[in-house]
Order: C-alpha cells, then structure tokens, then sequence
C-alpha cells in the first residue's frame, strides 16, 4: 500500500520512475490470457444492424426472424465486449469465463485433463479445447481463444509442467486409460468391465 504524506511526497516519483515492484511484475508476466479478437466483436455488430435494417425494410414474415438473429447477434457482440479474456492460465490455475459473464477459478489440482475434443460441423472438421475438471467440462473454440485449441492446449501443458512437475494428465495425454492385463479399456461413455473367470478373452 503506498502512503502520501509531506515527508513522502519528494520521494514517490523518485521510487515510480522505474520498474513497478518484483512481485506485480512477475505476476503480470507469467500470466498467459486469450481473448476474442476485436475484428469478430466488430463483425457480429455489423451482421446485427444488418440483420436489423432487412429485419424493418421486409416483408411481415421475415420481420421476426431478422429481429431474432438481430437480437441474438447483438447479444453475443455485448458478451464479448463485456468478457473478452475467455481463459487465463498462471502458476497457480487457469481462470475461464463461465455462464453469460461469470469467470471460476480453478486450481492446476483440480484439472483432471486437458485436451482436444473433434467433431464435425456442417460437414467441416472442427476443433474444441476441452478443460475436465472432473464435475465440470469446459470447451473452447477458436473463436474464444483468438488462437488454434491446439496451440492453447500445448500451451496450458507448458503452464501446469512449469507449476506442478506433471508433465501428462493421470489418465493419460488425450484421456487415453492404462490398461491393465484382463481389462477390456474403452473410451467415456462405453462398459468397462473384467472378463469373467473362463470367459474367452
């Protein structure tokens, strides 16, 4: 806390002409954030007046649909102004926005993987970055990343390495299981389960 007096006053702008303290410094530089790109807030903002002039200028059917996606596009041009840093990691967690314009801390411990999800969309290959914090799953495009979910995941593992000594997750790189002898291992979603005794394996 920096205290202004008489005595103090000849001092302060000697003490701030350089550096600000080590620990404010260092703090700010082992920050990492990603945020939305400014041009794709502009351009959700621009497609909402459109949407909104054709919306008033057209015909009585699609007067509601425009004012919809309008209203939808505005909403979402608000929202990235209001939270345009969607995840941000340091030494001790990652910060990531939750619901509309909340954000939630969570310790490096409570991560339990970090990876890619691939799907498909519209026929195109599509990549996400999925935070699992075990009973919460957070995913992340390029879209609110400002930069390609693999270059952040390659990034977070850097992070954690860095803060914790663990350079994988416990269940594996990529969520792949260990597999014990006798086991019959499948992905999330799928049985897990030990053959019986003289069951042919």
């Amino acid at each position: 806390m920096i205290t202004a007096g008489k005595g103090a006053g000849r001092l302060a702008p000697a003490r701030s002409r350089g550096r600000p303290p080590c620990h404010a410094g260092s703090v700010a530089e082992e920050e990492k954030r990603w945020r939305v790109r400014p041009e794709q807030v502009a351009l959700k903002a621009a497609a909402a007046v459109v949407f909104a002039l054709v919306a008033l200028r057209g015909d009585a059917g699609f007067v509601l649909l425009g004012g919809i996606i309008a209203l939808a596009l505005t909403a979402l041009a608000v929202r990235d102004i209001l939270v345009p840093v969607r995840l941000a990691a340091d030494q001790e967690g990652i910060t990531v926005v939750t619901g509309i314009a909340g954000t939630r801390r969570i310790p490096w411990a409570e991560i339990k993987h970090i990876r890619l999800y691939k799907s498909r969309r519209l026929g195109l290959p599509s990549r996400l970055l999925e935070i699992d914090t075990g009973d919460s799953l957070h995913l992340l495009s390029t879209h609110d990343l400002g930069a390609p979910p693999e270059a952040v995941e390659r990034e977070l593992r850097t992070i954690r390495l860095g803060a914790t000594g663990r350079p994988e997750d416990a269940a594996g790189r990529q969520g792949d299981a260990v597999q014990r002898p006798g086991d019959v291992i499948r992905r999330r979603g799928d049985v897990i389960r030990r053959p019986e005794d003289g069951e042919t394996r």
